[in-house]
């Protein structure tokens, strides 16, 4: 059992690192808009899903990030890694996933201060067709949201909340700013 106290936390702790992370200039404007998991996904067209874990002995959070092949996101990556050039699939692949790993981490590091065991996964990009088998993680709570930053990067995420079976997953964290926290620090596992 999950609370809804956990929910709402789980939620506004990615709310706040998507924006934390976003980095274009501080005035970005992130939006995240929960959709039922039987719309289909924002884009058509090849799409880049990257899964990373962030577990404890007590749950696990799976992330699925899904994003568009196009320009718009390629665009958006460049600008984050300082080139002008267009990415090419492969580049466009490692900067989603070091971006995807940010947000991650800065989640992974506020739910730590409650659950100091927690760690998480690298980055995984498989095929699309695969975000088709989450439930056979069994999760306990599953929510896609479309995210929208600054509108020049859109993607889907989705939530997939597992909690060890017979227990109950109750916590609220208060989001400690950057300036506050140890980002960018390598972690040693």
């Amino acid at each position: 059992m999950i609370s809804p106290r956990a929910i709402s936390t789980i939620e506004q702790l990615f709310e706040n690192a998507l924006f934390e992370n976003a980095n274009t200039g501080g005035k970005d404007k992130v939006v995240l808009q929960a959709v039922r998991e039987d719309d289909p996904a924002a884009g058509k067209g090849p799409v880049h899903l990257t899964v990373l874990g962030i577990s404890s002995y007590l749950f696990r959070i799976v992330t699925l990030f899904e994003f568009a092949a196009d320009p718009a996101t390629a665009s958006f990556f460049g600008k984050r890694i300082g080139t002008a050039q267009r990415l090419d699939d492969s580049a466009l692949q490692d900067a989603s996933s070091e971006f995807v790993n940010m947000v991650c981490g800065t989640v992974n590091r506020s739910v730590q201060t409650v659950f100091p065991h927690t760690g998480i996964s690298t980055p995984i990009v498989l095929e699309s067709g695969c975000a088709n088998y989450l439930e056979a993680l069994r999760p306990i709570r599953r929510q896609s949201y479309e995210v929208d930053i600054d509108g020049a990067l859109h993607f889907r995420l989705t939530l997939c909340i597992c909690v060890v079976s017979g227990s109950s997953l109750d916590f609220h964290v208060v989001p400690q700013s950057s300036a506050n926290g140890s980002v960018g620090e390598l972690e040693f596992f």
